[in-house]
């Protein structure tokens, strides 16, 4: 986190800024943001295998499958039901036997 001078300061940049500079200055912070969220997405992917269980939240409930597969940046997760099979983000996923033991 950034304390409030440097806020300030920032602020203070901003409004000295053109509206092309300021287009400019948000495509780098969301391309940061999105190199984030992917390096976040990658980490969580190493904490699963293929055939593991794993469960999560949908909106029918908490779903409960075993890896199929394992992609840059989601995860295939079949329930062997009616339900198919789901491509979830990994930061979404818990193990479920881990959930099942801890409960």
């Amino acid at each position: 986190m950034i304390n409030a001078k440097v806020m300030a300061n920032l602020t203070s940049l901003m409004n000295e800024m053109t509206t092309a500079d300021l287009l400019i200055l948000n495509k780098e912070v969301c391309s940061r943001i999105k190199r984030a969220n992917s390096a976040k997405q990658q980490n969580a992917a190493t904490a699963f295998y293929v055939g593991q269980t794993v469960s999560f939240a949908s909106k029918q409930g908490l779903i409960i499958g075993k890896i199929t597969k394992i992609n840059t940046k989601t995860i295939k997760v079949s329930t062997g039901s009616n339900a198919g099979q789901w491509s979830v983000s990994p930061t979404l996923l818990r193990d479920a036997c881990a959930s099942r033991k801890s409960a």
